[in-house]
């Protein structure tokens, strides 16, 4: 995954005071569905 959409995406959820644990639950999840797409 590129770093600079994930900066982008942890920039984000900052400014809406996402919680730190929501946003790497969120990423790995994001992780899991691109490794799925790249194996299909």
């Amino acid at each position: 995954m590129p770093g600079p959409f994930v900066d982008v995406i942890v920039a984000d959820a900052s400014v809406k005071g996402i919680g730190h644990q929501l946003m790497l639950e969120l990423l790995e999840a994001m992780l899991v569905i691109a490794n799925k797409q790249s194996l299909t």
